[in-house]
């Protein structure tokens, strides 16, 4: 009996060997095996057995404990790796192989030791070649997930004064956060347009999930398609640290908590209640879950060659020291924060989490009632869209539970709300050079955008100033054209003027067209740009000629194809979008920024809604601020304006003719000034002159300067 028991345990061995060697066969045949290492990994991962019978049985058939510790050597601790959206495949020959390929160290006495990181949960830090180093195009987009370090990014760029956004993208009208990042790519994609499109213009995107919808899951191809310039982040950190984090957020006792949420909702590729069943999750799953979204981010980017991927270790004490060598932004911008005080009780250098900040500000009771309330706001968005906000900066941000970013120390955003390109700077002349700038003056700014106003700043400070026509035979669009085509340059035929304010025609643009040769033609220049709220001037744009009718100005713009603007695209009429022509003249003015940069010229940046504004160029140019105003007002859309402070539109003011009682013509009658005539393309300001403009002519025998209007 002894004997046949010893048998069948031999006949056992035998059998089991043997499916153990076919199967290093099928690996080495299959090319999946490159050294021995790899071989006594597969032998090692495979777990054959046999029951008691003598029959051949995988490992993987057995029913794995939900609650068991993240798997050891003898159970490898990635899953199913693979490049695919979708759910997680059960185990099979190709995941395991994948699995085992990943390096297995042998140790002296050649044991298999498995790394306790794989590659696929480590970042890389030699994706970006040093000679690329602070010059890593925007936008930079985080393709990371929620508590890694989403916020710390977003801090980290906002203090170095790029504009940052999180969970949260676009801008209400009073300039607070309004659409989460979620749901204005899934719109943009819908609607036949790169993901970002209607997200509002900004530097960085920390966080465009919003722990209910994945766009760096669900339109990864569509980000990296349809953002070819941008640069992509993923951020790290260690797989048990996330788990404890996502398991522990919102910091509450009752939970529902961040893990929980993500099983609920059955996001691609991640674990998920099968059948409905509620169930614990592990680590294991959740660590299998972002090793595959790496590997297929990597993968995606690296079918792109024109993205840079940029790969952050949030837990890395240098992290700060590379973030400054890539973005030239001071490593101590870079920290923690958003920080949950209930897992990180001694952390004494980092942002607390909101929640903790207000508790700190009350009496302190049970935190039952916080728990109760947040359990019940919690309730609601996880139905709805995601995690609670109330639509502030700090809201967005902290919303989706970063354990590291940040805000200001009173829970509010320290970010401006504006973009750096459609953001006036302040401090691009040294108070040195204050009222010795030397002419011409060169608006590089568009329409509808003060120049007028600039144009009657001049000429009332006695300057000769140019608007719209430089001769009275030729547009400004006109002489710069044919000044380049002899040769020359662009101004050298558009007639002698300290100031040229206008030098486009609606249709030609000399400061797109001739950029190049404006600034390099005329270097001892001084240029400007012009800024305004981009709303104010797409409402602008898209009543300009004020009537009912139009066409207007942006159907113009679209139809003209101008370079870099937006277009009819076949030729086929649609509407216009704000976001379009505010993207269009970010990049205008990067493009002018870089070149007066190139050449060593001056750039004057104008905010025409800044209330200082008049005394700011009174300081620069030496002219008395009392010479800044308004001038070419659309009283259809500035209805509420007092006209006695500004110099409205010779539309109107020509209604005010016919009907004494206009309001128009009272406020023309009590500033004293007469009919302007000039019809250009449209500028907030028009001709109109101001008594000091007015004096200077009659001293000099001058005519008024006639406009004809442009071809409509």
């Amino acid at each position: 009996m002894a004997t046949r028991r010893t048998g069948a345990r031999t006949g056992t061995k035998t059998k089991t060997l043997a499916v153990a060697a076919a199967a290093v066969l099928f690996v080495l045949a299959s090319g999946l095996a490159r050294d021995a290492r790899n071989v006594r990994a597969l032998l090692a991962l495979a777990s054959i057995g046999t029951d008691e019978g003598g029959v051949v049985r995988p490992a993987v058939a057995e029913e794995v404990d939900p609650d068991a510790p993240p798997a050891t050597a003898e159970g490898f601790g990635v899953g199913a790796v693979g490049h695919g959206v979708g759910r997680p495949p059960p185990v099979d020959s190709r995941a395991a192989s994948r699995a085992m390929s990943r390096e297995a160290e042998a140790g002296k006495d050649g044991d298999v030791v498995v790394p306790a990181v794989g590659d696929c949960l480590r970042a890389r830090n030699d994706t970006v070649p040093p000679s690329l180093y602070r010059k890593l195009p925007k936008p930079y987009i985080n393709l990371g997930f929620p508590k890694m370090g989403t916020s710390s990014l977003y801090a980290y760029f906002d203090c170095g004064g790029l504009t940052a956004t999180h969970f949260k993208c676009g801008k209400k009208a009073n300039g607070q956060n309004s659409r989460k990042c979620a749901v204005c790519t899934r719109e943009s994609v819908a609607a036949g347009l790169p993901p970002l499109s209607q997200c509002g213009v900004a530097d960085v995107y920390a966080q465009i999930d919003n722990g209910t919808y994945f766009p760096q899951i669900e339109l990864l191809e569509e980000l990296v398609s349809g953002h070819p310039d941008a640069t992509f982040f993923l951020t790290f950190r260690s797989m048990e640290k996330w788990y404890h984090s996502i398991t522990h957020w919102p910091p509450r006792k009752n939970g529902p908590h961040m893990d929980e949420r993500f099983l609920k909702l059955n996001i691609t590729g991640s674990p998920y209640y099968e059948g409905g069943h509620k169930r614990p999750s592990n680590q294991q799953e959740f660590s299998d879950w972002y090793c595959r979204h790496v590997e297929r981010v990597r993968e995606a980017v690296a079918n792109h060659p024109s993205h840079a991927l940029v790969e952050v270790d949030i837990e890395d004490p240098d992290a700060g020291r590379r973030m400054e060598e890539l973005f030239g932004i001071d490593a101590s911008c870079w920290g923690r924060s958003n920080v949950n005080a209930n897992i990180h009780k001694n952390a004494p250098e980092v942002e607390f989490s909101k929640h903790f900040r207000r508790k700190a500000g009350k009496d302190p009771k049970s935190d039952a009632d916080d728990d109760e309330r947040s359990d019940r706001s919690d309730a609601a968005s996880e139905d709805a869209d995601g995690p609670e906000s109330d639509g502030s900066g700090a809201d967005a941000r902290e919303g989706s539970g970063d354990d590291d970013g940040e805000d200001g120390a009173d829970g509010s955003s320290r970010s401006r709300d504006i973009p750096l390109c459609l953001r006036a700077r302040s401090d691009t002349i040294p108070a040195s050079l204050h009222g010795t700038l030397s002419p011409p003056y060169v608006n590089l700014g568009f329409p509808k955008m003060g120049t007028t106003s600039l144009h009657s700043f001049f000429e009332c400070g006695g300057l000769k100033s140019r608007h719209f026509r430089c001769r009275r035979d030729a547009k400004c669009s006109t002489c710069t054209r044919e000044s380049v085509a002899a040769g020359l340059p662009p101004l050298a035929q558009c007639g002698k003027a300290d100031a040229f304010m206008q030098i486009d025609d609606g249709v030609y643009f000399p400061q797109i067209e001739l950029l190049e040769e404006l600034v390099s033609g005329h270097r001892n220049g001084t240029f400007f740009l012009t800024f305004r709220s981009m709303e104010k001037w797409y409402h602008s744009i898209t009543h300009w000629p004020p009537r009912k009718r139009g066409p207007h100005m942006d159907e113009r713009f679209l139809k003209l194809n101008i370079t870099g603007s937006p277009s009819y695209e076949g030729g086929k009429k649609r509407p216009s979008f704000q976001w379009e022509f505010r993207d269009w003249y970010c990049r205008h003015v990067e493009r002018v920024r870089e070149t007066v940069a190139r050449h060593r010229s001056t750039l004057v940046e104008v905010d025409i809604e800044d209330p200082g504004i008049g005394r700011r160029m009174a300081d620069l140019f030496g002219i008395d601020a009392s010479c800044w105003g308004h001038t070419n007002m659309n009283l259809n859309i500035h209805a509420d304006v007092n006209v006695s402070d500004v110099e409205v539109s010779k539309i109107f003011r020509k209604k005010a003719a016919d009907d004494p009682g206009d309001r128009t013509k009272v406020g023309r009658r009590e500033k004293g000034k007469k009919d302007q005539s000039q019809d250009e393309p449209g500028d907030e300001p028009d001709e109109g002159a101001t008594k000091g403009r007015r004096a200077q002519r009659k001293d000099k025998g001058k005519k008024d300067q006639r406009h004809s209007p442009i071809p409509w």
